[in-house]
């Protein structure tokens, strides 16, 4: 991987994270809250994928 590579991956990364902001707000919850469900939603859909897996 060159140096472009990583920069436009970092690029993708920052816009991604401008649009994880931007829908907190949208749902009416603080980054935290927001930050909090999305790590449980993400956590439940690697629970189902497991099982699908097996």
């Amino acid at each position: 991987m060159d140096s472009a590579q990583v920069l436009a991956e970092l690029s993708a990364m920052a816009k991604d994270m401008r649009l994880e902001d931007h829908k907190s707000i949208e749902l009416g919850l603080s980054p935290e809250e927001y930050a909090c469900y999305s790590v449980l939603s993400q956590n439940d859909f690697i629970k189902y994928w497991r099982k699908v897996k097996t």
